[in-house]
């Protein structure tokens, strides 16, 4: 048991592989609720969902400006 509290104290265990591993899981849960709450392409603030991203590709475009 004293192995275990150590392993977790020290962060041995959290490697590379397995900090992506979580990291793919959490954003994967986010993107199904907030997907899952929005009622068709409509998120709860009733704008279109990834309407925010819009504008910053618009802004990145050629020509644009």
């Amino acid at each position: 048991m004293a192995s275990i509290w150590r392993g977790i104290r020290t962060g041995e265990w959290l490697t590379a592989a397995r900090l992506l591993g979580y990291a793919t899981m959490a954003y994967a849960v986010a993107a199904v609720l907030w997907i899952a709450l929005a009622h068709g392409l409509v998120d709860r603030n009733n704008k279109p969902i990834g309407a925010d991203f819009s504008k910053v590709y618009a802004a990145s475009t050629p020509g644009a400006g």
